[in-house]
């Protein structure tokens, strides 16, 4: 194996020392020769140089790197007296290396190649996907083995990607699908009371009995009026996903304190005892957007610990985990273990006697993706209480938010 070159003026220099021995050893005919080799030597090694992969040759029984590329050299800021003592093990990882060694095994040291895929750190917060394909060959009886790694970040990350999109794709199908049935199946119990009310009160007004009159309007009215609550619910709901507001920092207990005041009439009849966790870390989101998300979530709660003596709801924040894990917790009328995934599905309500059109826990979960976080719900069963949790960004998301 010639000895690496390690910089372009070196071999200059051994161009000079090749003629100048040839000038004392060899006849003047053979200078053109050599000339002409040493040109294909330098352009072959810019060639090397100026390619877009990364490419290396090492000795096999040892692992230490015979030769290496500039951009090789630049991706993974090899210092110059680094050069002489530097393996494979330390370029590719001790897990990758093993592999290698694995498969040169196998493979007998005869010639045949084989491709890798290296995860790269060039720092503590980017990857670099490289493609390796290693290959064995005999050079004067030693095996060596040459490397040729590309970066496929781009081709990775783009099908990642498109995983995601596809999956998410499917997930909105499959809610759509959810909504729709759910829409059309309880849209129709106000219409069916109108209807029903409609009929009895032609049959009234044929045979001039107009007692009941009043209370069948007023029975219409209420189920035109939970129409409304419906479509407004939904109309909101919709909206969610698309708007969103201009992104700041909040101060999280300031935002409680007035979703507390803008429920002071719900509040003003009950005992509920409220307790709210001293140093709540500020968040980043739409402001009007997330004092929905406190509003539903106190009122839900506020329902919930309904005629308690010992009513309790706490808003605090888990700030050990990371992204930090706010909640709101009751000691109300809690949810069974196996219900608890359906509380934020549209039109759920575990509690008929409460208000509300079971829109509400849907409108947040909504709001809470949109804002690239998550929610979920914990009880222990009923009378045990509820909590929900969920986690919002702690830095400012300047990315596009996709409808939710």
């Amino acid at each position: 194996m010639v000895k690496r070159v390690k910089k372009n003026h070196d071999l200059q220099d051994l161009r000079n020392s090749i003629l100048g021995l040839g000038e004392k050893s060899f006849h003047k005919s053979y200078y053109p020769q050599l000339q002409k080799r040493i040109r294909e030597l330098q352009r072959f090694r810019l060639l090397l140089d100026h390619s877009h992969e990364y490419m290396f040759i090492f000795d096999v029984p040892s692992g230490n790197i015979l030769d290496i590329n500039k951009p090789a050299i630049a991706l993974w800021d090899i210092k110059e007296q680094e050069l002489n003592n530097l393996s494979m093990r330390r370029i590719v990882g001790e897990d990758t290396w093993q592999t290698m060694v694995s498969f040169i095994k196998e493979t007998h040291l005869n010639t045949s190649d084989k491709t890798f895929l290296v995860d790269f750190h060039p720092n503590e917060t980017d990857i670099i996907y490289l493609e390796m394909n290693l290959t064995i060959h005999q050079i004067d009886g030693v095996p060596n083995g040459i490397i040729l790694a590309r970066d496929i970040t781009q081709q990775i990350t783009e099908a990642k990607l498109r995983e995601e999109l596809i999956e998410q794709l499917e997930r909105k199908i499959t809610e759509m699908e959810a909504f729709t049935y759910t829409v059309s199946h309880d849209l129709k119990g106000p219409l069916l009371t109108i209807k029903c009310f409609l009929d009895i009160l032609q049959k009234d007004f044929d045979n001039n009995v107009l007692s009941d009159v009043n209370e069948h309007i007023a029975r219409m009215t209420k189920a035109a009026v939970k129409m409304r609550q419906l479509l407004d619910g939904l109309l909101e709901l919709c909206k969610v996903g698309n708007i969103i507001g201009k992104i700041e920092e909040i101060d999280l207990s300031e935002l409680i304190d007035t979703a507390l005041e803008l429920l002071a009439s719900k509040l003003y009849n009950h005992t509920i005892k409220i307790e709210i966790q001293d140093g709540l870390p500020a968040v980043h989101g739409d402001r009007e957007r997330l004092m929905d998300v406190m509003l539903n979530l106190i009122d839900n709660a506020i329902k919930a610990v309904d005629n308690r003596p010992d009513a309790r709801i706490s808003i605090g924040v888990k700030s050990d985990m990371d992204p930090p894990v706010f909640f709101v917790r009751d000691n109300g009328i809690g949810i069974e273990p196996q219900y608890i995934n359906k509380i934020f599905a549209l039109f759920e309500k575990f509690n008929p006697h409460t208000e509300g059109t079971g829109i509400g826990l849907a409108h947040v979960k909504r709001i809470i993706e949109s804002h690239h976080g998550t929610i979920w719900a914990e009880s222990e069963g009923i009378g045990k209480g509820t909590t929900i949790f969920f986690t919002l960004p702690e830095e400012p998301d300047n990315t596009e938010h996709p409808p939710a």
